[in-house]
Formats: structure tokens, sequence, C-alpha cells
């Protein structure tokens, strides 16, 4: 029995992941439906999609309702607690028979108390797990951002009622998974978050289609979950003025030669390597950009196939800014790369100082664009000169003579991500991103 019934969920389950249309039939149930444990919610929707409120034929009759004739039930787990040999509590599972409020008489229920905006936004601010905070300072097309460093949501000022609510409980979600202690990566867990304010946003009446533009919930969310691979690039929304884009992956080894040939100290001092996070990140953040036209000025930035920096002193356009600023906040870095003047000063700001020499794992991100007409093999020669020096300057260690503090021992890894996309709006013209990380480790 339990064996065919767990055979069950796990079928419900693929058919749920199957498409964007059997995703969102799923989340609407859960929005429609009592809060139940995950494999409830499978087993239940499967019988009867239809289903509100179900409960155990004991717990309908603790609230005082008593079955309809000749109705059936669906197949439930309940929770069981039992005692072991030992004479100590345990907790497990049986497997039984649930009922929907549908299928029972008694008193009419009160119907749902319907709440004003502002009443659920106090709501969520009061049993929010992290600080809220509002900004003026969040990058273009961004409505609240969780910062795991701060543990703080940061909600653009100035949204109406319901971009509001649905942005805080994404951002809700984000903070309760970084909490789980298992390495929280935001793209990691942006499937789920944008799911979990979907149902928030459905439970609540919310009309999310034309508030939330680029980043709507009830589409953006199942169109990441069903993908196979949940931190790749963002699907064609079909929009000719958001643009096309293309990961490019390999190249994280191409500079760490090419910074060898230079100088084969700095060629050695870092171990580059592919990372998965950091082409992650970078796939989805330039695929979100939005279709901001580019402007004039930043098209002849881009002029002779010079590889552009990304940095304080240039008037970076919004959507470099965004993918920049963003990449920095999925990678949970130290530093980044923007608040300095050239990529020399990035690089060296990921060496050890008095306030920093315990952490491991101090990481710095940067970001370079270029013509996609360039090949990127060039660009990756142009970067590699860019940060020789700087990589030559990387401290392998912390003196205790120096600062008197303990001596400290250090390696530093590296990686690169590449990403091309086309804007539209900028009648055809193709730019690519190219982050770079570096982390210090504790060796």
């Amino acid at each position: 029995m339990r064996e065919e019934l767990q055979a069950r969920v796990d079928a419900q389950a693929q058919e749920v992941f199957r498409d964007d249309a059997s995703m969102k039939g799923f989340l609407n149930f859960m929005a429609q439906c009592t809060p139940q444990s995950t494999r409830n919610l499978l087993i239940l929707y499967e019988q009867d999609p239809t289903i509100t409120h179900p409960r155990t034929f004991d717990k309908w009759k603790e609230a005082g309702r008593s079955l309809r004739s000749g109705v059936t039930g669906y197949a439930f787990y309940a929770d069981q607690e039992y005692e072991r040999e030992d004479g100590t509590k345990g907790s497990g599972f049986t497997i039984t028979k649930a009922f929907d409020i549908s299928q029972t008489r008694g008193q009419q229920p009160l119907p749902s108390q319907q709440r004003l905006p502002e009443e659920i936004i106090a709501a969520l601010v009061a049993q929010s797990l992290v600080p809220l905070a509002i900004s003026d300072q969040l990058p273009q097309g961004v409505q609240a951002q969780y910062v795991p460093k701060q543990h703080t949501i940061f909600v653009r000022n100035g949204m109406d009622e319901t971009a509001t609510i649905c942005a805080i409980a994404r951002e809700q979600a984000h903070a309760s998974f970084d909490t789980v202690g298992s390495g929280y990566y935001r793209q990691a867990y942006a499937p789920q978050a944008y799911c979990a304010a979907y149902v928030v946003a459905q439970k609540l009446g919310l009309d999310t289609s034309a508030s939330l533009k680029d980043q709507t919930i009830s589409e953006s969310a199942v169109s990441m979950l069903t993908a196979c691979d949940t931190t790749s690039n963002t699907p064609d929304t079909g929009d000719d003025d958001q643009g096309t884009t293309t990961p490019v992956t390999g190249y994280s080894a191409k500079l760490g030669d090419e910074i060898d040939k230079l100088s084969p100290i700095a060629g050695k001092a870092v171990d580059w390597s592919e990372s998965n996070n950091l082409q992650s990140s970078l796939n989805y953040q330039v695929g979100n950009v939005g279709y901001n036209a580019l402007t004039e000025s930043f098209l002849r930035s881009l002029s002779g196939g010079r590889v552009q920096f990304v940095d304080v002193r240039w008037g970076t356009p919004a959507i470099i800014t965004t993918v920049n600023d963003n990449v920095y906040s999925d990678m949970d870095a130290e530093e980044n790369g923007r608040d300095y003047g050239s990529p020399y000063d990035a690089v060296v700001a990921t060496n050890p100082t008095r306030g920093n020499y315990p952490d491991d794992n101090f990481n710095t991100t940067m970001l370079f664009v270029v013509d996609n007409g360039v090949d990127l093999n060039n660009a990756m020669d142009q970067i590699a000169a860019l940060i020789a020096d700087a990589v030559a300057d990387l401290d392998d260690d912390f003196s205790k003579n120096v600062h008197g503090s303990m001596n400290v021992d250090y390696e530093y890894t590296g990686s690169v991500a590449t990403c091309t996309k086309t804007f539209e709006a900028g009648h055809g013209v193709g730019v690519s991103f190219i982050a770079v990380e570096i982390v210090r480790h504790i060796a």
C-alpha cells in the first residue's frame, strides 16, 4: 500500500513538472488548498484538483462536522506519533482517508476576511524573518532584493501595492532559504522563491498580470521551475525588444593560460576553472536586463574592439550596472569590481587585510563588456593583460610580524563566465558580457 501510494506521488510530481501549464495548475491548487505537506498536495491534486480543505474523519469530528452520506475519502498521509522500544517518542505517518469540506455537513463556515493591501504589507513586515528597508538605490528593474551579507530585504520605493506584496513575498522566500545552512546561492533558489510568491498572490486574490512586467510571477516561476536546468538562461519571451542571449563556456582555462604567458608568476598564483554558479548567474542576469535601448555613448565606448571594464569612472548604462550588481549579489561577493577605478584595484581588493584576513572564501567579482563582433579569445587576451600584474600581487600569506596577529596562508581560485546578448532595441547590437571571479581561500 505504501509503495503503491508513493509511486503515485512520484508519478504526479513528474506530471506537475511536465510543462508550464501543469506546474501552474499545481501552484493554483496549492493556493486554494489549506497548508499540507508536499506529498499530500501531490496525491490530493491527483485525485481531485477541486479540493480546498481536507481533513481526516477524526479531525472533522473534532471540528463539529459530520460526513455526508455516501461520500468517498481521498488517500492521505496523516502524521502519527509512536513509542519506541526504549520508551522514547517517535513520529511518522500512516495512510488513511481525508475528506474535503464539501463532503461534510455542519455549521456554515465564516467567509474568509478580505484584507486591505496595506494590512497585508504590514503583516508581511511584522512576520518577516529578516528586516525590510525601503530603498531608492536598487538597480533598474529590481523590485526588491534580499542581501545575504546584511540579512536585509531592500524594497524599491514607489511601487504599487500588488507589486510590493509580491516582491516582498519572493524575497522573504529567499531569506528563508538562506537560513537552511546548506550554502545559499540566489539563483539556485530563484524558481522556488517565484513559486512561493505566486502562491501567496493567488491565495490573497491579487492580480499580478499587469504589475510585474518582466518578472511576472505567474509565468516566470513555472517557466524556471519546469526547466531541466533551473539556473539556465531565461526562456525566450517572444518580445523583440528583450533581445536574445547565448551563454558561452570554456574560457576560464583560456584566461589562465593567457595570464601565464604574460607572467609565469601571475599564472601560478590563481588556479582557474569553470564555475557553474558564476555562469548560471551571468546567463540569468543578462537574460533579464529588460528591453532598454543602448545609448550612443555606450556604443562608442565599445568601438575599436576594446574590452571595457565596468568601473566607477565609466558612465555605464543602467542595463550594464544591473547585470554587474546582480551577479555580485548572486555570488554573495565581498568586493564589487564596479566600486574600483581599474581592474588592478578590483583584483587586489581580494588581498587579506587586518579586517578580513580570517575570512575564508573571500571573493571579488568583476564585469567586462565588449562588442560581440570581437572574438572571445581576443577578449580573453585583453582581460589577461589588464589583470596579470594584479594577480601577481595577490598575497599568499598574512604575517603576524606585520600586523601583530596570526600567520595565515592562502590559495586563490578564479573563474570566468561569458554570455552574449543581442539587443533588438539597439538595432541588433550584440554585446558580450564577461564576468570574472577571484576567490581567496585559507590554505
